[in-house]
């Protein structure tokens, strides 16, 4: 930071060199859970809804009421014009969260790549396909907040998908490659592929629906579906992801033979 001038006599005021500068230094007083609804909702975009912030943030209805009154309290956020969810009031303000959310991430990131590409390469030497292509999924995941682009990350779960033989054994590592691909995309705004994929993911769940692939589908779907403007079955799908089956929530149609 550079000083400002002090004609007076008194101690150097410092003054952020940059507008990011000056966001981050707001954003720093902030406690950890409104700095992860900040950057949740960078992550997101210029614009968010409640709902979409509680699945990308992962925490509670209260603690994003809290987070989002101290965002409003430094000036970060405003409510939208039609009281639907919030805005970031400059779109630069969201940059430079975004940018923090980023590089706070990258290192960790990067080492946890780097672990899944090695545990990959040992479980496909040893011979173990079915644990080499579990690990798939989360590879992709990392792949992805480190920049991989769609088509790659697509190809090598396609290409895990396809190295599985037929059979129950299969069954539960196949959903997650299909609901991984259902989340990257999503995240590349291809809504009706990824609703394919999560359909397909959701076929293969066991009765109860309260497995880890099933859960995070129903909140890819949700999230999905919100894009979509369905917003009754996307409610119903993270009624189903934050409730647990026992709430009854949306079930898909189940399609055809999957794989």
């Amino acid at each position: 930071m550079a000083a400002a001038p002090d004609p007076g006599g008194v101690a150097a005021v410092p003054v952020p060199d940059t507008l990011a500068d000056a966001v981050l230094a707001r954003a720093r007083g902030l406690d950890e859970p409104a700095l992860a609804v900040a950057r949740a909702g960078a992550v997101i975009g210029r614009s968010f809804e409640l709902d979409l912030l509680g699945a990308v943030s992962g925490l509670p209805t209260d603690a994003v009421d809290h987070a989002l009154r101290r965002l409003q309290e430094r000036y970060l956020v405003q409510p939208s014009p039609d009281q639907s969810g919030f805005d970031f009031r400059h779109a630069l303000i969201r940059d430079a969260l975004y940018g923090d959310a980023f590089v706070s991430a990258h290192f960790d990131n990067g080492a946890a790549l780097a672990a899944y590409q090695q545990a990959h390469r040992l479980l496909t030497g040893a011979g173990a396909g079915l644990e080499a292509a579990a690990v798939v999924g989360r590879w992709c995941a990392v792949a992805h907040l480190l920049g991989e682009d769609l088509a790659t990350r697509a190809r090598r779960l396609e290409a895990a998908l396809a190295s599985l033989p037929a059979g129950e054994e299969t069954r539960a590592v196949r959903a997650e490659l299909l609901s991984g691909l259902a989340a990257a995309y999503m995240l590349d705004r291809q809504l009706d592929a990824s609703i394919g994929y999560g359909e397909r993911s959701l076929a293969l769940a066991p009765a109860d629906g309260d497995d880890p692939a099933s859960l995070n589908t129903a909140a890819t779907l949700g999230s999905v579906l919100v894009f979509a403007a369905a917003w009754t079955r996307a409610g119903r799908c993270w009624s189903r992801r934050w409730a647990g089956p026992s709430s009854g929530g949306w079930r898909p149609r189940r399609p055809g033979p999957t794989g």
